[in-house]
């Protein structure tokens, strides 16, 4: 019996389908699809917070304020609290290693600054006056919290580590930068604080006033937006999130010592 030859366009085709399926399985193995009776079946820890019910302890935040509002100097006492575990702003704190990285004072100004403050930081308390900016700035973050088991590390300020190449009015830049952060911070279980500046002009969402907010609302487990004229003692600190209840605190500015307490 002759053997019957096979077109070579038909085995191509056959070669083609074989890769296609195997490209399809590759893909579906990158996900996990859960049925709804199984996610309920599920069981999870509580929420665990830094700061309590405002807080969590890991994902990621951001502080937004316009200049001279005193943004730093309530992360600052923020940071304190929690790297001693003391009560901030009449709700407890959890005791926590915390990174400040502090790109805008120099060693000096920082310590001036928390002497005004009356801030005595201890081991459990570090700061960094330079870091590097971009995609190795955000994988240097993860090896300080990997080697120095940080809970939390304040950004001041974002603006800082931006890329060069990003754009930050423009939404999907915005999100690429951000993202990875976010990312970062379920993965290691650690919480990022991000400082940012609110625009110039009034809004009449306060969230709104947030520069790049969508961008940035769409990223951020928790927004604070520290609302405070210059030169005045009242202020406002609005608190939002996905899976927290919006609250506004009001503050007041001090001098002696520097910084806020509750109005």
């Amino acid at each position: 019996m002759n053997k019957i030859d096979i077109p070579d366009d038909f085995e191509a085709f056959l070669e083609n389908k074989k890769a296609e399926e195997l490209a399809r399985q590759q893909r579906l193995a990158k996900v996990k699809i859960t049925s709804g009776a199984e996610l309920m079946q599920k069981h999870f820890e509580e929420p665990k917070y830094l700061w309590d019910s405002v807080l969590p302890d890991a994902g990621l935040a951001v502080m937004a304020a316009s200049k001279a509002s005193g943004k730093t100097m309530i992360l600052l006492q923020l940071a304190d609290a929690i790297s001693k575990g003391r009560d901030f702003l009449g709700l407890p704190t959890r005791l926590t290693k915390t990174l400040f990285i502090e790109l805008e004072l120099s060693e000096r100004r920082t310590q001036q600054r928390l002497l005004k403050m009356g801030i005595v930081p201890d081991n459990m308390l570090h700061f960094a006056f330079r870091w590097t900016p971009g995609d190795e700035g955000l994988k240097t973050i993860a090896d300080a919290v990997k080697e120095n088991q940080y809970g939390l590390v304040v950004v001041d300020v974002l603006q800082m580590l931006w890329p060069m190449d990003a754009d930050a009015n423009s939404y999907q830049d915005v999100y690429s930068v951000l993202s990875p952060f976010r990312q970062m911070a379920n993965d290691l279980g650690v919480m990022i604080v991000l400082v940012t500046h609110r625009r110039k002009a009034e809004t009449a969402d306060y969230l709104d006033g947030v520069i790049g907010s969508v961008g940035i609302q769409a990223n951020s487990d928790v927004i604070f937006s520290l609302i405070r004229t210059r030169g005045e003692n009242e202020a406002v600190l609005y608190i939002d999130g996905n899976d927290i209840e919006s609250a506004k605190i009001a503050l007041r500015f001090d001098s002696d010592p520097l910084g806020f307490s509750l109005s």
